[in-house]
């Protein structure tokens, strides 16, 4: 059974109490990008916004999704780094996938998205620091993604390095978004939505606790099977 959340209720009081401006996000619930908070990141608000995200600012052959791109990443380097390249990614999902030339020249992006990062490092119990393997990775699939969804490009790019040997898919954005929990449920050994919340999420407390059902095919979903035929 799927259930729509309400949107997270914002009084002028909680406003005031946080820095900038709050935005809505796929389960309905309020995050504040200036004051990110780890009991507000959600793996399955992050996983349908990278789902939804176009890799290269859309200026590809197919859609090719920023969900999809760190499931790859994820696959290609050592075992113990995989949720670590699975995630590097996850602030996109608040902060969405800039190129990065236009990157480079934003000046306050680096700063919003490392408070982010450091929010979601908190919540999944990942290392701040990218390993180099996952930089690596995420430059290789860059330069297979390039090669196959991408036109040729009039200049060369200035990127160095190895393509990685993997096929792009170019999923659709439900596939994506499926792929990228099951990928977390793997790896994280079925824990679950929120790591089944446990009462840490806040926005799961926007619906109510007796009524709530995990979406068919979620993490939380999964999680639950794999309990029941424990």
């Amino acid at each position: 059974m799927t259930v729509e959340l309400s949107a997270a209720p914002t009084t002028a009081s909680t406003e005031a109490q946080r820095k900038g401006d709050w935005m809505q996000v796929a389960s309905g619930r309020a995050f504040w990008p200036f004051d990110p908070r780890a009991d507000e990141i959600c793996i399955e608000d992050i996983a349908h916004g990278l789902s939804m995200l176009c890799r290269f600012g859309g200026h590809v052959q197919r859609f090719y999704s920023v969900a999809e791109h760190s499931v790859w990443c994820s696959r290609i380097v050592p075992p113990e780094h995989a949720l670590q390249a699975l995630m590097h990614d996850a602030t996109e999902a608040y902060c969405v996938d800039i190129p990065r030339p236009l990157k480079r020249g934003l000046s306050n992006y680096a700063e919003i998205e490392a408070g982010i990062w450091s929010a979601v490092c908190d919540r999944f119990d990942l290392v701040p620091d990218l390993d180099a393997t996952v930089k690596v990775a995420d430059n290789a699939m860059c330069l297979a993604e390039a090669r196959q969804i991408m036109a040729r490009p009039e200049i060369d790019w200035s990127a160095t390095g190895e393509a990685a040997a993997i096929t792009v898919e170019c999923w659709s954005p439900e596939e994506g978004r499926r792929r990228f929990l099951e990928r977390f449920a793997e790896l994280t050994q079925a824990r679950g939505s929120c790591f089944l919340c446990a009462g840490k999420c806040r926005g799961h407390g926007l619906a109510d606790p007796v009524a709530w059902e995990p979406e068919v095919g979620s993490v939380a979903a999964l999680a639950r099977t794999k309990a029941e035929k424990a």
